[in-house]
């Protein structure tokens, strides 16, 4: 876990966000599954390596997985297994 401190006040939602994220994705995801990664980006203003990043952690967890290309293809979001 990353902990940012400012003024003495410590913050642990660095972590926190990105959990909340992925997990907002996933939601996202089952619903618009030809939602593009530069979509995702401006939804969640982070850069689209970021959501690069959240989409592997997903996919390694086997979550979701691409079916066909990039650019034409779509998102399966996989059942709780």
């Amino acid at each position: 876990m990353v902990t940012v401190s400012s003024g003495g006040a410590q913050k642990d939602n660095v972590t926190d966000n990105g959990k909340n994220r992925i997990a907002q994705i996933v939601s996202i995801l089952s619903g618009e599954r030809k939602i593009s990664s530069e979509a995702l980006a401006r939804k969640f203003q982070v850069t689209k390596r970021t959501i690069l990043r959240d989409l592997q952690t997903v996919k390694n967890a086997n979550k979701i997985r691409r079916i066909g290309s990039g650019k034409t293809g779509y998102w399966e979001v996989r059942g709780n297994s």
